[in-house]
C-alpha cells in the first residue's frame, strides 16, 4: 500500500503477483493482465490485491503502471479512472490522436 501512496511504478510482474492473490475471489483475473487486456483492469487488480479493507481508501491515490513498452511510457490511472501518460523522467506524454474512421465517430463529437 505504501508503494501506491509513494507513487511507485508497478510493473507487469507486480501486476501478475496482485492478480494471483485475488484470482480465487475474482474469476475474471484468471488470465494474465497485459497492456492489451486493459489499463483499468490492471489498476483494479492492484487495488483489490490489498484486500477489502483498503480497496476504497486506495482510490485517493493514482496507480502508476509500467507495461514495459518500447516507448517507455508509464500509465497513470487517477482515482476517477482518467488515464494519462508520462515518460520515465516524469514528463507528461500526450498520446497521438486517434484518426476518425467512421461517420459515427464524427457524430460523437
Amino acid at each position: 500500500m505504501k508503494r501506491i501512496i509513494d507513487g511507485e511504478v508497478f510493473t507487469l510482474d507486480d501486476i501478475d503477483k496482485c492478480r494471483m492473490e485475488i484470482m480465487r475471489e475474482y474469476p475474471e483475473y484468471e488470465r494474465p493482465i497485459t497492456a492489451h487486456s486493459g489499463i483499468l483492469l490492471a489498476a483494479e487488480a492492484i487495488r483489490k490485491s490489498f484486500g477489502r479493507k483498503y480497496y476504497l481508501p486506495l482510490y485517493k491515490y493514482p496507480i502508476r503502471i509500467d507495461f514495459g513498452t518500447q516507448n517507455g511510457r508509464i500509465c497513470i490511472v487517477h482515482p476517477s479512472n482518467f488515464i494519462e501518460y508520462e515518460d520515465k523522467n516524469g514528463q507528461e506524454v500526450i498520446p497521438p490522436a486517434r484518426p476518425l474512421s467512421k461517420s459515427s465517430d464524427v457524430a460523437a463529437l
